[in-house]
Formats: C-alpha cells, sequence, structure tokens
C-alpha cells in the first residue's frame, strides 16, 4: 500500500512536468536534453532521482556556455528563455513532489503503525481464543472426568444397594425356611406325641421266640465283650439262636406262644372300646377292584394295579359312585 502511494505521487509529478514541457515553445529536441531521451520517464515508473540529475546537468550546461544576458539578448534567444522558465517550473514542480512524497512518507508510516496495531491486535486476540480453547478444553475434560466419577459412584452405590438387597433378600428367606422347618419339626413332634399316646392305648404285638432269646442274651454278651457295637451284640446273638438246639429253642417258642394270645386278648378288647372308622366309597371300590385284578393278573406290580383302579373310578357312573357312598354310610 505505501510503495502504491508513493508511485501515485511520483506519476503525478511527473505528468505535470511532461504537461510544462508541452505547453512551453521550446522544441521537442530542447525539451529532450532538458528532461531526458525517454519520454517514458514519466510514467508510473518515473524516478525523481533521475529528473533531478538531468535538470542539474543541463543547468551547470547552460551556466557555463553563457552568461546572463540583457532584456534584448533574451529577446534574441527565446529558446534560452524558455529553458529557464521551464528549469524552474521543474524546480517548483520537484519541490511539490518532495513535499507529497514526504506526506506520502508519513501516511505510510502512519499505516504501517496502524498494521502493526492490527497485527497486534490480532495476534493478542488469536491468543486469547487460543488461551479460552484450552480453558474452555480443560473445562470440558474436567467436566466428562466429573461425569465419570459420578457414574461410576453411581453404579457403586446401586451395585451396594443391589447386594444389600440381595443380602436382606437372602436373611428373609433363611429366616423363613428356619421358622418353616421349627414349624414342621413341632408339627412332627406334635404328631409323634400324639401317636404315641395314640399307641399306648393300642394293644403291643406279640413278639417271635427269637426276640424273646435275644432279649436276654444281649446283656450277657455285653458283660463279656463291653467294646462290642450292639449290631454286633445282635449278629452274634442271632447267630446264637441259629445254633441253638431244638429242645432248648422249645420254652422260648411256648413264651412266645404265650405273648400271642395275650396279643389277640388285647386286640378284641381294643376294637370293642375302639370301632374302625367306616371306609369311603373310594377305599370300598378299591378293595373290590383290586380283589378282582389280582385274580385276573396275579404277576402284574401293586403300583400298575392301582394305576388301573384309579382310571376305572374316574371312569366309573355317577349312579354307582352314589351307590357306594350310601354303603360307606
Amino acid at each position: 500500500m505505501a510503495l502504491h502511494v508513493v508511485a501515485s505521487a511520483i506519476s503525478a509529478s511527473g505528468a505535470r512536468v511532461m504537461s510544462l514541457a508541452t505547453r512551453s515553445a521550446v522544441p521537442r529536441a530542447t525539451t529532450s536534453n532538458i528532461l531526458g531521451s525517454r519520454g517514458a520517464m514519466f510514467g508510473p515508473a518515473f524516478s525523481a532521482r533521475r529528473l533531478f540529475a538531468t535538470s542539474e546537468k543541463n543547468s551547470a550546461t547552460t551556466s557555463s556556455e553563457t552568461k546572463p544576458a540583457t532584456p534584448a539578448a533574451r529577446k534574441a534567444n527565446p529558446e534560452k528563455e524558455a529553458r529557464d522558465k521551464l528549469k524552474k517550473e521543474i524546480s517548483a514542480s520537484n519541490a511539490k513532489f518532495r513535499a507529497a512524497a514526504r506526506k506520502a512518507a508519513a501516511k505510510v508510516r502512519e499505516a504501517q503503525k496502524r498494521a502493526d496495531a492490527v497485527a497486534k491486535q490480532r495476534a493478542a486476540h488469536e491468543a486469547k481464543l487460543v488461551r479460552n480453547a484450552k480453558l474452555l478444553a480443560e473445562q470440558r475434560s474436567r467436566k466428562a472426568a466429573l461425569r465419570e466419577r459420578v457414574a461410576a459412584r453411581r453404579q457403586r452405590l446401586a451395585e451396594e444397594q443391589r447386594a444389600k438387597r440381595g443380602r436382606r433378600v437372602e436373611a428373609d428367606r433363611s429366616r423363613r425356611l428356619r421358622q418353616r422347618e421349627v414349624e414342621k419339626a413341632a408339627e412332627a413332634r406334635a404328631k409323634v406325641k400324639a401317636k404315641r399316646e395314640a399307641d399306648a392305648q393300642k394293644p403291643k404285638k406279640a413278639r417271635t421266640a427269637i426276640s424273646f432269646f435275644v432279649a436276654e442274651k444281649v446283656p450277657q454278651l455285653k458283660q463279656q465283650q463291653p467294646d462290642a457295637s450292639p449290631r454286633e451284640l445282635f449278629s452274634k446273638a442271632a447267630a446264637e439262636w441259629k445254633a441253638l438246639p431244638a429242645n432248648q429253642k422249645e420254652r422260648y417258642l411256648q413264651i412266645a406262644e404265650g405273648d400271642k394270645k395275650r396279643a389277640a386278648l388285647e386286640r378284641e378288647t381294643y376294637r370293642a372300646s375302639h370301632p374302625p372308622r367306616p371306609a369311603g366309597p373310594y377305599a370300598l371300590f378299591v378293595r373290590e377292584s383290586m380283589a378282582k385284578l389280582r385274580q385276573q393278573q396275579p404277576n402284574t406290580p401293586v403300583t400298575e394295579l392301582m394305576k388301573t383302579v384309579a382310571s376305572l373310578w374316574r371312569s366309573l357312573p355317577d349312579a354307582e359312585k352314589q351307590l357306594l357312598k350310601g354303603l360307606a354310610k
């Protein structure tokens, strides 16, 4: 931009000098001697230094050749007068050109200062943008790290809550299982107790001859072999019963026969005081059907026979079921 301003000023000054030379009465050859042989000097690439050198050279040549002329001589020499006039105009134009050049240089310096200030401001703005970008990137990275930490903490808390909930559920399940086992044990004890109370009134079954022999022999073997287990003692007693002669077994057989009569008498007394519960219609049907199926299929397992009886009961008409209910009552 500064070079363009200087070139414009130089071009304007050259154009003014060229117009003065054209308007004067000096012939073309004289003008060329003063300003130079190339008229293209007054274009945009006009050089002030060459113009000044040419004018000074022409001035020195003129001064050395002639002395100041009188008015009459000037009238007699119009060429010299025109040259002097052109010289003065060129000097004035050179002064204007130098002033314009100084103004242009001042403008160039001001423009350069403004350009430097703008560049400095731009550099400061770019540096500020870079700092802001770095700060923004750091802020985003911190936010991302914070989000990751928060997400990890939430996941950890959720896992802890799930684990705690699982432990609580497992504890509740274990507690319910223990309570159920306690209830089952209590029910079993109640059933055993009720059964014992019921069995206390029931007559005991008749014992066999070998049971009387074993009950008599085991304490003797226990004294002889205190370290032996009950199973070993019973096994030895059973072996001795097998090896026992028939005449010695007779006594135990008689005892067993007497116990058999005792059990029969107690059973009759118990049945007289405790009549059996009447069988239901299905029990009556099973009893009759099983007797028939056993005669027809003697080699069939009981489980298969029961399945057959159940299918027969399901296919039995309602009238026959009502009849069986009446018999059960």
